[in-house]
C-alpha cells in the first residue's frame, strides 16, 4: 500500500511540474481584422497570378517588387507586418480558413466580374459590327456595297 501511495506521489508530482510548451501567442502590433488581411492576401494572390499568367518571365520577376511594393504602401504596411498577422491568425485554425475562404471568395468574384467584363466587350463589339456597314464572315469583313448579288 505504501508503494502505491509513494508511486501515485510521484506521478501527482511529476504531473503537476510539467510545462507544456505551447507557442506563446504574439499579438502583432498592427492588428489586422480578418478582412484586412484576406484583402491584402487577395491582391498579393492576383500579383502572383500576373507572373505566372505572362510569358515575358524575366521582365515579370524583375517586377515583382514593385507590385508587392504597390500593395504594401496601398495599405500602410509591412511585409513583416503581414507575416506576423499570418502567424497570430494561423494559432486559430478556424480563423486561418475563414480567412482562406474569404480570399476564395475574393478571387471568384473577380472572376466573375472579368467573365462578365469580357462578355459585355464582346457583345458590344458584335453589336457594332451589326450596324456598321460591314458583314462579318469568321474573321473576314466585307463591305456590304461591294457585294452582288446575282438574281437570275
Amino acid at each position: 500500500m505504501k508503494k502505491w501511495l509513494a508511486l501515485t506521489f510521484i506521478v501527482i508530482t511529476i504531473s503537476a511540474c510539467y510545462n507544456i510548451n505551447d507557442k506563446e501567442i504574439i499579438i502583432p502590433e498592427k492588428l489586422l481584422s480578418k478582412n484586412e488581411l484576406a484583402t491584402i492576401m487577395t491582391e498579393m494572390q492576383i500579383a502572383e497570378a500576373s507572373f505566372v499568367v505572362n510569358s515575358d518571365a524575366r521582365h515579370e520577376l524583375s517586377m515583382k517588387p514593385n507590385y508587392y511594393d504597390a500593395i504594401l504602401i496601398h495599405y500602410d504596411i509591412t511585409l513583416d507586418e503581414i507575416r506576423d498577422n499570418i502567424n497570430y491568425y494561423q494559432t486559430s485554425h478556424d480563423d486561418m480558413e475563414e480567412i482562406y475562404e474569404t480570399v476564395l471568395k475574393n478571387l471568384s468574384k473577380l472572376e466573375s466580374d472579368v467573365e462578365y467584363q469580357i462578355k459585355e466587350m464582346d457583345l458590344a463589339k458584335d453589336s457594332t459590327l451589326m450596324h456598321s456597314d460591314t458583314m462579318a464572315s469568321d474573321s473576314v469583313i466585307i463591305p456590304v456595297n461591294e457585294i452582288i448579288i446575282d438574281n437570275k
